[in-house]
Order: structure tokens, then C-alpha cells, then sequence
């Protein structure tokens, strides 16, 4: 029993002494970043991800992780190798500017005015487009107020079951007449962030990005990257059978409603579809005025 005993205790100690604390820190002011997402690779192959808390992580990476991925809302990517990591890594502040569009974390005076919301009320319905990885879907959310206003959220649903946890990108583009134009964080297209397996009604606080909505409107919508186990670890797909991630749609006879979808690694759908003209997802409920939109809203400064 004592022998039991001794190897439980260095099992133990074996196991913490693999463990590192780390922080993550924005390099120019030296404060916390409250929500950092990062990811376990091994050379460029996503295998495991795990949420910051409190700016807080403690790694167990598995001996085959040879780096590790920083992604922030409002800070550039980092990319680590394993043995270059230490105890307090530092973000460096993303500075974009694109037409009318400016995305940037330097802190600014606080807006105290009210806000509104743009876009789909956040309904739960009976209707759903299954997501699987590398699928991405976004929308046109038209700007009614006719002007330039900097957006404080961004608020959707999903649905599904699984208890896992899922790994998704925010994706921004500009709208060149009712088509996708340019991404607006160039690089960075996307950013991505983990949800909890009980997160269903989402709001991302994006108001440190200081994105603007100009009178033309902007796409906005998610990428779906795959599932986390309680591991950490990403699901492989004969996993997947019992875990399912879904986007509720809406109906909608709006003439100015415009989305567009795309997938990674389908060969045929890797091109941007209107889901509309190409009657993808459930085209068979909806009448001739109708189509379909995913309920995806943001919240603006007025």
C-alpha cells in the first residue's frame, strides 16, 4: 500500500511539474486580456484548444504539441513554439484601417450612449443548417441609420447537443453591392474563440476592435472550426456521431436580406453561394418570396 501510495504521489508531482501557468498580457499597457483562446498544434494542425480565464491558462500539453496559438479580439496572433513559452506572454495591439472601416484596440474615451441593434432578432426556431468544419456563413447586416456607427456586439444563436465545447472564427467583410468584398482584418480574417458546450444564445463584446458599420452595411457571420472533448483535445470524425452543431435559420421576405456561405473542405461548395439563388438549406419549406437568413445581430453605438 505505501509502494501504491508512493507512485500515486509522483504520478502527481510528475503530472504538475509538466504543467505551466501562463498569463497573457496586451504588451503596450501590461493588463490582463480577459478572454484569450488557445490552441494546441502540432506544427500547423490544430489538435486541442482551451479558453483563458481571467487572462489565466495551466497547459498539459501532450508530448507530440510542439506550439501553441494565441487568438484575441483586438490583438495579432501568436504563434509559439513549446519551448519558447513562459510564465507571461504578451499580445501586441492590431491596428487596421480599410476604407470607411477602422479596426483597432488602442483604447479610446467611452462612449455613453445608447445603443441599438442591427440585423435578425435572435428566434429560436424549428429550422436549422448543420455546420461541420471549415463551413462558413454570413450575412449582410444593413445599417438603417444611414450613418458610420462603431459596433459595441455582436449576438447569435446556435443550436445542437454533444456536451463539447466548439471552436469558431468571426468573420467581417465589406459589402461591394450586395457581394462579399474585402475582409476586414486582412491577415486576420477571422478571429477565433470557444464556446462552452451550454452556450447557446451568444453576445461578443467586440466593442475593443473599435469596428465601425458604414452606411453601406457590412457581412458578418461565424466559421465553424470543430469540437473540443473535455480533453481538450479536437474530436476526430468517427467521434462525431454523437455531437451536432446547427445554425438556426430564419424566414424572412426582406428583398435586401443577402447570405452567403462557403466550406473549406468541400471541393464543390469552396466558392462564396448565394443561399438564396442556389436554394441551399431547406429550400423546399420556403414559398417564392421567401428565403432564408441566419439570425445574427449587432449591437451599435447610436
Amino acid at each position: 500500500m505505501k509502494y501504491l501510495h508512493f507512485i500515486y504521489c509522483y504520478l502527481f508531482m510528475f503530472s504538475y511539474a509538466n504543467s505551466q501557468e501562463i498569463q497573457v498580457l496586451s504588451a503596450d499597457e501590461k493588463e490582463i486580456i480577459p478572454s484569450v483562446a488557445v490552441l494546441f498544434m502540432i506544427n500547423d494542425s490544430i489538435v486541442g484548444a482551451t479558453p483563458t480565464e481571467d487572462g489565466k491558462v495551466i497547459l498539459q500539453l501532450d508530448k507530440e504539441v510542439n506550439f501553441i496559438e494565441l487568438h484575441a479580439f483586438g490583438y495579432q496572433i501568436k504563434k509559439i513554439h513549446r519551448k519558447d513559452i513562459t510564465n507571461q506572454i504578451f499580445l501586441e495591439d492590431t491596428f487596421v484601417k480599410l476604407e470607411e472601416i477602422i479596426i483597432s484596440s488602442k483604447k479610446k474615451k467611452t462612449l455613453k450612449n445608447k445603443t441599438q441593434n442591427l440585423g435578425y432578432p435572435l428566434k429560436y426556431k424549428n429550422h436549422f443548417a448543420n455546420v461541420d468544419s471549415g463551413l462558413e456563413i454570413v450575412t449582410l447586416i444593413n445599417n438603417k441609420l444611414q450613418k458610420s456607427k462603431k459596433i459595441k456586439s455582436f449576438l447569435f444563436r446556435l443550436g445542437g447537443y454533444g456536451g463539447v465545447s466548439r471552436i469558431l472564427k468571426i468573420a467581417f467583410y465589406s459589402n461591394e453591392n450586395g457581394k462579399i468584398g474585402k475582409p476586414l482584418l486582412e491577415d486576420e480574417q477571422k478571429q477565433i474563440f470557444i464556446l462552452k458546450f451550454d452556450q447557446i444564445k451568444v453576445k461578443l463584446d467586440i466593442s475593443n476592435l473599435n469596428c465601425v458599420i458604414p452606411k453601406e452595411g457590412i457581412f458578418i457571420g461565424l466559421e465553424y472550426i470543430g469540437c473540443i472533448d473535455n480533453n481538450k483535445k479536437i474530436l476526430a470524425n468517427e467521434q462525431k456521431q454523437n455531437v451536432l452543431t446547427c445554425i438556426p435559420l430564419l424566414k424572412t421576405k426582406e428583398k435586401n436580406a443577402i447570405t452567403y456561405a462557403r466550406s473549406r473542405f468541400n471541393e464543390n461548395f469552396k466558392e462564396w453561394k448565394n443561399i438564396r439563388k442556389e436554394q441551399i438549406f431547406l429550400s423546399w419549406l420556403l414559398s417564392e418570396e421567401q428565403h432564408f437568413v441566419p439570425p445574427f445581430n449587432i449591437e451599435v453605438y447610436k
